[in-house]
């Protein structure tokens, strides 16, 4: 095993680059407009707040430290982070809680801390794949390796499933698509893989998918058929954000987002709560972070010299990229409500922590890039 290496060297720039400052400026931003978009809960919002600066601080801590390790080495222990992974997501399904309308369960409550151990999982997903892939790229026993790929997937999403978060079962599997075409697996192997997911739309409708899962997706295209309940969601998300035209209504004075107009603003919907208090200009500065990073790992994965932490890179990077386009397209009307936040913005110590730890593993492979 290769020695662990500094942080920040002269040469070696681990820490000091955008794929760690544009982050701790989402989050920094992020604190702020949750204090404004949490200011109508009881306690005014402190307890959530308090939530996303400890989040914040633990998840950059737990980067710092995973930037300094050899991270090509992590390929060595695929199967006890699968075990780890099933034994979470396994938890879920006895013990988990969700929300009640939709019938999910996705979080584990501990004492006074809950966490979802989906979000967390989800890195772990992205180096199982980025494993066998390896081995397949590099053509060692290609059937049996994509046949391992596909169960230990498979495994891992249908647990997702079986907790009714269908959000972040789609954020898996867009993830697990992105990279088997990313590592040059058979065209039609790729289309084979995305006509069975179609295919399984219709009972994935039929069995699954409640009532008000099934209003959600039909409200997506035209939400004032059911202005008052399906639709109201993105209604007021989209009267937000045209509220705020190009500089916005000031922080903190947006006036739907003061009167609690708009719904779960402080999480899935605080796209809006940007939009209407620092309009235009300020849902351009939050894309333009997001395109900076995301081409960023782009450039990063392309470069890597190591097959695996090339891969482990492309899905990182499929993570956010998904995460960012499906939370802000929600919010103006663009695909369906789904409860996908908004990276290192919304509401959410566990999702911030796992965001860091990504962060950590992506300025490890930069690090292990620069030196090679």
């Amino acid at each position: 095993m290769k020695r662990i290496k500094p942080i920040i060297t002269a040469d070696r720039k681990r820490i000091v680059n955008l794929l760690f400052i544009v982050p701790v400026i989402l989050s920094l931003f992020g604190i702020i407009i949750v204090r404004s978009a949490a200011q109508t809960l009881p306690d005014g919002g402190i307890r959530l707040v308090m939530v996303q600066i400890i989040g914040f601080a633990a998840g950059a801590l737990i980067a710092v430290f995973i930037s300094r390790i050899d991270f090509s080495n992590v390929r060595h222990f695929g199967q006890y982070i699968f075990i780890v992974s099933f034994g979470l997501l396994l938890l879920v399904l006895f013990i988990g809680y969700g929300a009640d309308e939709l019938g999910s369960k996705s979080w584990i409550r501990l004492g006074f801390v809950s966490f979802q151990p989906a979000e967390t999982v989800k890195i772990a997903f992205i180096i199982i794949c980025a494993i066998f892939l390896e081995r397949i790229k590099q053509r060692r026993n290609v059937a049996v390796n994509y046949f391992k790929l596909c169960i230990y997937a498979g495994i891992l999403i249908l647990l997702v499933m079986l907790q009714k978060d269908y959000g972040m079962a789609a954020v898996f599997i867009l993830i697990f698509l992105t990279m088997i075409f990313i590592a040059g697996v058979s065209t039609k192997v790729v289309l084979g893989s995305i006509a069975s997911l179609l295919i399984g739309i219709p009972l994935l409708w039929t069995f699954f998918l409640n009532d008000a899962r099934k209003s959600r997706i039909l409200v997506f295209l035209n939400p004032e058929i059911d202005p008052l309940d399906a639709g109201y969601n993105v209604i007021q998300s989209k009267l937000a954000i045209g509220s705020g035209r190009l500089s916005g209504q000031g922080l903190f004075n947006g006036y739907l987002n003061t009167r609690a107009l708009v719904p779960v603003k402080e999480s899935d919907f605080i796209f809006a709560v940007i939009g209407e208090e620092l309009g235009f200009l300020g849902t351009c500065f939050i894309v333009v972070l997001f395109a900076l990073f995301l081409l960023k790992i782009l450039k990063m994965a392309k470069e890597s010299n190591v097959v695996f932490n090339s891969l482990v890179s492309y899905g990182i990077f499929a993570m956010f990229a998904f995460h960012f386009i499906q939370n802000v397209s929600m919010s103006i009307g663009l695909l369906p409500v789904t409860g996908i936040p908004l990276p290192f913005v919304s509401a959410g110590g566990t999702a911030l922590i796992s965001y860091f730890i990504a962060i950590g593993i992506l300025c490890a492979v930069e690090g292990d890039k620069n030196i090679q």
